[in-house]
């Protein structure tokens, strides 16, 4: 077994020998007839697979490391956008002073409504933005969001811009940080076994197969090295970031990026929603 160092079996036949590794029982079984060539010789196509493959050693370490490397730079494509974009993302709606005026202004449109019901709030929670701001004039025409544009347009146009200080903001409410910290994990966890193995083939020089797996394998791991220290530092990043964000908007680090970052992503989308609302508004009576 080469390790592939050719590159000439593709990553999906690879991926297929990787769901049929032997089982332990189905090892022992081959083990058995081993020393039988006439019950050898009689196994069918599928059961020859298995007996040439529990032949060479270590067998599923080796399709373990060679998927591990096929699929690496794919999965590093794929991940540090995602935990780039969370990072971006947390600095962006703490930093914003745009983000932060128009919340500002929403709070006090929610107390001069709200005068004498409820007291003189100091803050709202982010869930109930969408409440917020779907909330009716007395004559019911106008919702608090419309008001809040038609406010921002005529008297706070620098403020109208928000959204431009939050460009990262849709791509991370779209991220499953589960699923990302899995992704990560299983990352992490092929690297230390790769390593591991190295290791042994290292200190078992004799092994068929030990010195080419050694030399394929050692390099690669010297590769990627910089690239695994680098995810490392950006998930620590990421969690130090993304706690400062929901710690400053008062909600708990638990909460899903999906949720959090999805609050000020669905509110940039009513938002504009609501510019055109007005702008067809304000062209009917234009028109009149």
């Amino acid at each position: 077994m080469n390790c592939d160092r050719n590159k000439e079996i593709p990553l999906d036949m690879w991926e297929q020998l990787l769901k049929y590794i032997p089982t332990k029982e189905e090892v022992q079984s081959l083990n058995d007839i081993e020393s039988d060539p006439d019950a050898v010789a009689s196994l069918n196509r599928a059961d020859d697979f298995f007996f040439q493959a529990v032949s060479i050693y270590h067998y599923e370490e080796r399709i373990k490391a060679v998927n591990f490397r096929k699929k690496f730079e794919e999965r590093i494509k794929n991940i540090t956008p995602k935990i780039r974009a969370l990072i971006k993302a947390s600095t962006e709606v703490v930093k914003s002073e745009k983000l932060k005026n128009i919340l500002t202004l929403i709070l006090g449109f929610g107390n001069y409504f709200n005068f004498g019901k409820r007291g003189n709030a100091t803050g709202f929670k982010l869930e109930t933005l969408p409440k917020i701001c779907d909330t009716k004039s007395t004559d019911n025409q106008l919702t608090l969001l419309v008001y809040l544009v038609e406010t921002v347009e005529l008297i706070f146009p620098e403020m109208d811009t928000f959204m431009e200080e939050l460009p990262h903001v849709p791509m991370a409410a779209k991220v499953a940080l589960a699923e990302l910290k899995s992704d990560v994990s299983e990352l992490q966890v092929g690297h230390r076994t790769l390593i591991k193995e190295i290791d042994h083939m290292i200190k078992n020089p004799h092994l068929k197969g030990a010195g080419t797996f050694k030399t394929e394998f050692n390099d690669f791991v010297k590769e990627i090295k910089g690239t695994m220290e680098d995810l490392e530092q950006l998930m620590g990043d990421m969690k130090k970031k993304y706690t400062l964000a929901t710690s400053h908007f008062a909600e708990t680090s638990s909460v899903e990026p999906e949720t959090f970052f999805g609050y000020f992503n669905n509110f940039i989308l009513q938002y504009n929603d609501a510019k055109d609302l007005l702008a067809k508004k304000n062209g009917t009576k234009k028109k009149n």
